[in-house]
């Protein structure tokens, strides 16, 4: 790997370097050409991901490029953007490609045709003119597909955002058809990978609510957020009952629950914290299960533990999971159980003997 540490770092993945070259390969069957090639994807992969760097700097914004795979991926943060600067950094890419085409097209008319800069020149033309045009198609990933979505979502808002994945989805499934067709098998492959990755991001908008979009809101969370990792309890839970007053559907106001149920839990207050999290078990992490698993255990709501505790082996399967359920089990003279998760905990390398001394377990042993 290349890193290239400045105000813009820069990474460049080995498998980058193989993609360029690949493409050169196929289009020259020449070695000398594959190397022109890989070197001109490269710097043009790398002119166009400045351009959103550039912008992205320029709006106050840490930045960082990277080139893997088929492309180039700018990475930024830094203060809230409107919608129209955003804008700007997505189109900067896509602009700045077209600006090495005009200079390569330009300068190509001032050489030796027959020579081998005329070749190159033509060469940088003819990909960056190529590569503009094709990422600013209305398909995600795509610098069109994000700008289509920026713009619809704030003319439409969350129904806008939908459509954008919808055009999306067809227009790519419609380019991979037409590349199968003519025997484009590498393209046509790539768009039906975009077109699979928009309609997974459309399943997944079933869960979004209109207030997870809204700015605001998710900076306030964000702040709380940090103000809970910081350990500043009360002032996070002032923030996050803020949250809840003005969002009570969607993964803000879920986050916001969770994070607020995990406080009443540290401080103690376990009922409170149940309440908070029982009724949203289905949508919160793994931890907060773990933690909703042992705040039914203590209520002695062995039914509900037994239910949870069950869901949270499939997807943890470890030995303090395990532990719990024999316990769970033993509470409800489940004898069989209780030796079959037995043996599960002893495989999973859990204590044995510290477990069979608690006393649920006090039938199981006589």
């Amino acid at each position: 790997m290349i890193a290239i540490y400045s105000k813009i770092p820069i990474r460049i993945h080995p498998v980058f370097f193989l993609v360029a070259l690949l493409i050169g390969w196929i289009s020259t069957h020449s070695l000398p050409l594959t190397l022109l090639w890989g070197v001109i994807i490269t710097i043009s992969i790398l002119v166009h991901e400045l351009g959103h760097a550039l912008a992205a700097l320029s709006y106050k914004h840490e930045v960082a490029v990277e080139l893997v795979g088929f492309g180039g991926l700018t990475r930024h943060h830094g203060p809230p953007l409107s919608t129209s600067r955003e804008c700007v950094i997505v189109a900067a890419g896509p602009l700045f490609g077209l600006a090495l085409f005009a200079t390569a097209a330009f300068l190509f008319s001032y050489v030796n045709q027959k020579s081998l800069l005329a070749y190159a020149l033509a060469v940088t033309a003819y990909i960056n003119l190529f590569w503009s045009i094709f990422n600013l198609l209305p398909i995600h990933p795509l610098d069109g597909g994000k700008l289509a979505s920026l713009i619809l979502e704030r003319w439409f808002g969350l129904r806008g955002l939908k459509m954008a994945f919808y055009l999306s989805v067809t227009l790519a499934g419609l380019f991979s058809l037409l590349a199968f067709a003519i025997g484009e098998w590498i393209i046509g492959a790539i768009f039906a990978l975009f077109a699979f990755e928009s309609g997974r991001f459309i399943y997944d908008l079933k869960e979004i609510h209109p207030d997870d979009r809204n700015r605001e809101l998710q900076e306030e969370f964000k702040q709380a957020r940090e103000l809970f990792e910081q350990g500043d309890l009360q002032e996070a839970k002032a923030a996050l009952a803020e949250i809840l007053e003005k969002s009570s559907e969607g993964i803000i106001a879920t986050s916001a629950t969770e994070t607020l149920g995990r406080i009443h839990a540290l401080e103690g207050n376990d009922t409170e914290a149940l309440q908070m999290l029982e009724p949203i078990k289905e949508k919160i992490s793994p931890p907060s299960r773990r933690l909703l698993l042992e705040l039914l255990f203590q209520e002695r709501r062995w039914e509900e533990a037994k239910e949870l505790a069950l869901k949270l082996y499939k997807v943890e399967p470890d030995a303090g999971i395990a532990e719990r359920l024999c316990s769970i089990y033993a509470e409800l003279k489940e004898w069989e159980s209780v030796k079959n998760w037995l043996t599960v905990v002893e495989k999973a390398g859990g204590d044995l003997p510290a477990l069979l001394a608690r006393p649920e377990f006090e039938g199981y042993r006589s």
